[in-house]
């Protein structure tokens, strides 16, 4: 069988033109040098090079073996350099989820600057729904997921999260509340009760949050039966938000994307609607590899420029 560091041995032989000259930059001694040559031709059953009184001449198999041992050590570099490239995580693949709730002007800008920096990793991903999402972890088809957690419920934990998993907060994602321009809400003594009063249209929303929302309610009088319209398609819901009194939320970092349409008003009312908390969600198992934290070390100086309030992973 063929090496690669025959044909390192024998490349450097024709190239120098003899087994003395090419002892020294081997770094073998000449009779080291010329008994490894010898094994050689013995191993593969020709010689290689013709003793000649001054160096040595390559025979004709060992031209035709110099000529497509280059090919195979211009492939065997390229291999060495692509498992470099994996080892540093700049080349590889990541299958991750993605909570519908956060593909947001702010997760875009990241993907489309990390796959800028890091052509040589592909990514697959999933915008499913969470529990969805969740469950495709657990079945290893996904590495993980960026998700918010929307609030916890009566037990203290997310119920989407299966014991299996964990999940790594990397930042708080503050929430607004969206209305249209010429919403009654927005001239309110008091917008955070005043809001409920109409109807909100958004994605379904953790019981945690509709809990409490109506005991805001009811601390003020307002009878409140939670969302009137549950839907993913979120550009139906700005259209109806914008043609009459509904109001759903959206991240705080997508108002100057939305106040372009010189449609809405925003109200930032943590009280009502606390910051979602933003991170990975893998297995308990699972060792985050270079590539996953390329990706994450980019959504972390993303969410900085974005003044996304950053938490202590």
């Amino acid at each position: 069988m063929i090496e690669v560091s025959d044909i390192k041995i024998v490349s450097q032989i024709c190239k120098a033109g003899s087994i003395q000259l090419a002892s020294s930059e081997i770094g073998l001694t000449q009779p080291a040098l010329t008994k490894r040559l010898q094994a050689m031709e013995d191993r593969l059953g020709f010689e290689i090079f013709q003793r000649m009184p001054r160096g040595v001449k390559l025979t004709r198999l060992g031209e035709l073996f110099v000529n497509q041992g280059a090919d195979l050590l211009s492939h065997a570099q390229d291999i060495e350099a692509e498992i470099n490239r994996h080892k540093v995580g700049e080349e590889g693949s990541l299958k991750i989820g993605v909570r519908p709730c956060i593909q947001s002007i702010f997760f875009r800008k990241s993907l489309i600057a990390f796959s800028s920096e890091y052509p040589g990793i592909h990514l697959k991903i999933d915008t499913r729904d969470a529990s969805v999402i969740c469950d495709a972890i657990r079945a290893g088809q996904l590495d993980f997921a960026v998700i918010a957690l929307g609030y916890e419920d009566e037990y203290g934990t997310d119920p989407v999260l299966h014991p299996s998993l964990k999940f790594e907060q990397l930042f708080l994602m503050p929430v607004s509340i969206v209305v249209h321009k010429d919403h009654p809400v927005l001239k309110a003594k008091d917008p955070a009760t005043e809001i409920l009063k109409y109807p909100v249209a958004c994605e379904t929303p953790p019981a945690s949050l509709q809990r409490s929302m109506k005991r805001i309610a009811q601390n003020a009088g307002i009878p409140f039966d939670g969302a009137r319209i549950l839907v993913d398609d979120y550009d139906f819901i700005l259209r109806l938000v914008s043609r009459s009194n509904f109001w759903t939320s959206v991240f705080s970092e997508n108002e100057k994307d939305l106040s372009r349409l010189n449609q809405f008003a925003f109200l930032r009312e943590d009280a009502l609607i606390p910051p979602m908390k933003v991170g990975i969600c893998a297995r308990k198992n699972w060792h985050m590899p270079l590539t996953a934290k390329k990706l994450v070390d980019t959504l972390i100086i993303n969410a900085e420029a974005y003044k996304i309030e950053a938490t202590d992973s």
